[in-house]
């Protein structure tokens, strides 16, 4: 068996506070983090233990639709599902952590395959369409300022 990480999101922007704590509570045992995804919907990230992707899907979106029957989330309620594995959620993590790193330093970032906004003249630049593209680097070394580069 290997680790999944199921991320499901429900159609459902108007969630009290009630909800998202019943939820979590609901898929503890899950090691379940649940919040509101970038556009306000309710989602839930789960921890799944499973022999394949597809089956880490299929009990990932039972555990969460499961959890928020109880509140009278409908099954047509899923609207979408991301299942990575462990080790890609902590590569994805570690990604973040070091991109974060750099704009806390107040620096530029660029990410190898960057290609310049149109129209911007402070020449920022956007990662093309491919999330495996590599991890951002700053404009100076690691440890310049004593954090991770």
């Amino acid at each position: 068996m290997s680790s999944y990480s199921v991320y499901v999101e429900f159609n459902k922007t108007d969630a009290s506070s009630d909800i998202y704590a019943g939820l979590h509570e609901a898929l503890i045992d899950w090691h379940g983090a649940v919040g509101p995804a970038g556009n306000g919907n309710v989602s839930v990230r789960l921890l799944v233990e499973a022999d394949s992707v597809i089956e880490a899907a299929n009990r990932g979106i039972t555990a969460a639709r499961v959890a928020a029957l109880q509140y009278n989330f409908t099954p047509d309620t899923v609207i979408g599902i991301e299942v990575i594995s462990e080790a890609e959620l902590d590569r994805r993590d570690q990604r973040r952590s070091s991109l974060k790193a750099c704009m806390k330093r107040g620096t530029p970032t660029t990410m190898p395959g960057s290609v310049p906004l149109t129209g911007n003249k402070e020449g920022a630049t956007r990662p093309k369409f491919d999330p495996g593209h590599g991890a951002p680097s700053c404009p100076w070394p690691a440890g310049r300022d004593g954090s991770a580069g």
